[in-house]
């Protein structure tokens, strides 16, 4: 499975353990491939289980990216704030020296 980038394989091995499989001694170690009801099954609860990981995942990215995002944000926005402040003040000395200069050419 591809997630964010990143490739993961995993293995599963399933253990079928039951008093109500009819066979007796090692006969329940092998269930051979004509089981399909037993192979649809198990398929079903590893897609149920892939399910639910992906959902949880999903939202452990979600809050690392809010983290993140938390964190950029109160690193610049002091940051921009000061230069926008430094702008305005620059352009309300200039408005004042403006006006000034042209009150002392009347």
């Amino acid at each position: 499975a591809e997630y964010m980038g990143a490739v993961d394989r995993i293995g599963v091995f399933v253990s079928i353990v039951s008093t109500k499989i009819p066979f007796k001694g090692t006969g329940k170690e092998y269930i051979g491939n004509e089981a399909s009801s037993i192979k649809d099954a198990v398929l079903r609860a590893i897609k149920g289980c892939c399910s639910q990981l992906k959902v949880k995942l999903a939202g452990r990215q979600q809050l690392r990216s809010r983290a993140e995002r938390k964190r950029k944000l109160e690193k610049y926005v002091p940051m921009v704030a000061r230069s926008i402040a430094a702008v305005l003040r620059k352009a309300t000395e200039d408005r004042d020296s403006f006006s000034d200069d042209d009150d002392s050419d009347n």
